[in-house]
């Protein structure tokens, strides 16, 4: 709509007041297109992208205004912008997980520490029973034996009684 009605040589016609003021409400009419979310809204917005890079470049007002126009309606057509948007948010995800790992690491790390005091404690609880099944073996066989010499005892008895 804008960019098809001005062609180049009648832009180079015109005196800076005129563009100032053409753009101005340009810019006001394209507020509006966008408010009502319209596919030529889009359309000319992309147009008058173009010219602005082509004719008006040292009008950074306006291309500054365009520009913002252009984002809120979700188009970024200087994707150096985006890229080093996108890159720092990278970034900002990669220190976020390396702070995540490292806190990872650490529970890691106290983890192994309470398994090897676990391990200790159950070895120390193994050879303690051993011990104690070895100690218990032994009073086992003492019984024993004084049962045979008891059994034995009676036995004894019982033949002298006969």
């Amino acid at each position: 709509m804008f960019a098809k009605r001005l062609r180049r040589d009648e832009v180079e016609g015109m005196g800076r007041e005129v563009i100032e003021v053409f753009g101005k409400e340009a810019i006001a009419l394209y507020k509006q297109n966008v408010r009502e979310n319209t596919p030529e809204a889009t359309k000319d917005l992309m147009q008058l992208t173009f010219f602005y890079e082509a004719e008006i470049d040292s009008k950074r007002w306006l291309k500054e205004e365009h520009l913002k126009i252009l984002e809120d309606c979700g188009i970024h057509p200087n994707l150096e912008i985006v890229e080093r948007a996108t890159i720092s948010e990278l970034n900002k995800q990669i220190e976020n997980k390396e702070a995540e790992l490292g806190s990872v690491q650490g529970e890691l790390v106290s983890a192994q520490s309470e398994v090897e005091k676990l391990k200790s404690t159950v070895n120390r609880l193994e050879g303690d029973i051993l011990i104690a099944h070895g100690s218990w073996t032994k009073v086992v066989q003492k019984l024993k034996g004084k049962i045979r010499d008891v059994d034995h005892a009676q036995y004894r008895i019982r033949g002298l009684e006969t």
